[in-house]
């Protein structure tokens, strides 16, 4: 519903506008009507309308002044003015700085309906315009705490334009930042839950980093003051402002915040500290030293790492652990001993600690090859198994995401001693398959085998059969059932009662001549030379 306002010196025009014109068809209330501007200034300030309609030339206020009056009030209203020939220029004047529209006198009603269509249907416009800003203004505030912490990590990380710029996104965002203090960033990390947190909960993991940041907030609306956003789920960054900065008072807050998340929620953490910047233009510059120094906790452990300057770290020359890595042979059974691996681990390990200037990504790119070597020996030494791709990508998954030396070293023996139960458990199957292969053979010498109808009696697939009684034996399985059918016919020939046609079918092999190439491949002389042989060597024991 709109409400609308009558304002015009003739009565009889008011009353026409009030009683004759269907308001209501166009959704319109009429709230009030006056003779005059200035009786009518103050109701439409009281009952605050939609619409004005008003005549333009009236004895003491005309319309024109009406309408400024209400603008310079602050009113916003839409005015249809009605007016003779003569004040049509004034009331084109008029429009130009806030009259909606107009009609001419004597009034006709099917002017006065367009024009009254045309404003309602404005008004529509505006208020759905101004309901759709409510809500995205609604939404806005909402959304304010997100878009504070991601404009503060783009500042961190990126940077944001000059100092003028920085100023005023803050000032919008409701950051307490003055672009004139020096500033610290710093990264702090969670490197252990502990007290009523468990770990592997990650709502308990989420409430933790929820207190945390409470807790950080805290203490920065004391002594210091600053701003802090989670990063990640176990990082947040950080930038601490003042008018002047110490490094002994920074180092000395870290650590009472370290010593109050222990006591407090049981988490043991890490902070990683940047250089002390003129103004909030070096915020990003701090930040960048700041995560290269909470690198040091993978080496050192869990502390506070403050910045010792903006110098280069050094590359480590790596080229004698991976010479040493090159030459490495690993017999995968000697280490059937845990205590064999957790030694080898322990040798990488202080091997690589004594590398000048080694880093984390050093460690863990060594680490990820040295996964790389136990797959290449497992394969090597199991050319069936051929390894555990996905054991192996899952090891090097782990090995990234380590945040400490124990964990990584865990994590590397871990896979050891997979790799290793791994062959030796593939060992175990070979044995038992083969043994398998080798029983069936023996007893069903004479049957008419292939190795699809092999493998399904061992329940393996042929291929992995073949491989593995070639590995273990050193032949073929049809070289095996030959040799054994070749044996078993020898040992047929022995009585004389056997024909020779008859013993290559007892033995499997239904062609005469496909039996003797056989029997004389393995034994050098056809079954009738192997027989003559035979009965003259029992001629000459008779003698």
């Amino acid at each position: 519903m709109y409400r609308a306002f009558i304002v015009d010196d003739d009565a009889a025009t008011r009353d026409g506008l009030k009683n004759y014109f269907n308001w209501a068809k166009y959704d319109v209330e009429i709230v009030g009507d006056a003779p005059d501007g200035d009786v009518a200034y103050e109701q439409i300030l009281s009952l605050k309308p939609d619409i004005l309609v008003s005549d333009v030339k009236m004895p003491r206020m005309d319309g024109t002044v009406l309408l400024q009056k209400l603008i310079g009030a602050g009113m916003r209203i839409a005015v249809l003015f009605i007016s003779g020939y003569s004040e049509v220029d004034l009331v084109k004047s008029a429009i130009r700085f806030g009259a909606s529209d107009y009609i001419l006198k004597p009034l006709d009603l099917s002017e006065l309906e367009t024009a009254v269509s045309r404003i309602v249907t404005r008004l529509k416009d505006d208020r759905a315009r101004a309901e759709k800003l409510q809500k995205m203004e609604a939404q806005l505030r909402r959304s304010m705490p997100l878009l504070r912490d991601r404009y503060f990590l783009s500042l961190l990380n990126h940077g944001a334009g000059s100092l003028s710029e920085i100023q005023a996104d803050a000032e919008f965002l409701g950051i307490e930042l003055d672009t004139k203090d020096q500033v610290n960033a710093f990264v702090l990390t969670i490197d252990e839950y502990g007290g009523f947190f468990n770990p592997s909960s990650e709502k308990e993991k989420f409430l933790c980093s929820f207190a945390v940041h409470n807790i950080i907030a805290e203490l920065m609306d004391g002594s210091l003051r600053g701003y802090t956003a989670q990063e990640g789920k176990q990082q947040f960054a950080g930038l601490i402002y003042g008018k002047r900065l110490e490094s002994a008072e920074l180092v000395d807050f870290y650590s009472r915040l370290r010593d109050i998340l222990e006591e407090t929620l049981g988490v043991v953490v890490s902070v990683g500290a940047g250089t002390i910047g003129d103004s909030v233009a070096e915020a990003a510059s701090s930040y960048r030293v700041a995560k290269e120094n909470i690198k040091d906790r993978f080496l050192y452990g869990s502390g506070v790492y403050a910045a010792q300057g903006c110098q280069q770290k050094k590359k480590a020359d790596m080229l004698l652990a991976y010479q040493y890595l090159e030459g490495l042979r690993l017999d995968l059974p000697l280490y059937q001993e845990p205590a064999r691996i957790d030694a080898f681990v322990e040798d990488i390990f202080g091997r690589l600690l004594s590398v000048e200037d080694i880093s984390e990504e050093d460690i863990k790119t060594f680490c990820f090859h040295v996964v790389y070597k136990l797959h290449a020996q497992l394969t090597g030494q199991d050319a069936a198994g051929a390894g555990d791709f996905r054991k192996q990508n899952d090891a090097i998954n782990s090995v990234f995401k380590q945040n400490t030396l124990e964990g990584l070293k865990h994590c590397l023996g871990q896979y050891f001693r997979d790799t290793v139960n791994s062959f030796c458990r593939r060992q175990g199957e070979y044995a038992s398959s083969v043994v398998m292969v080798k029983r069936i053979l023996k007893e069903e010498y004479a049957h008419q085998w292939t190795l699809d109808e092999l493998a399904g009696r061992v329940n393996v697939s042929k291929a992995y059969m073949c491989t593995l009684f070639k590995q273990s034996t050193g032949q073929t399985i049809m070289d095996y059932l030959a040799k054994t059918r070749v044996y078993k016919a020898a040992g047929l020939l022995l009585d004389p009662k056997n024909k020779i046609n008859e013993v290559g079918d007892m033995v499997g092999y239904g062609d005469p001549g496909y039996f003797t190439r056989i029997f004389k491949k393995y034994l050098g002389v056809s079954p009738s030379q192997y027989r003559g042989n035979l009965g003259s060597r029992l001629s000459g024991e008779d003698r």
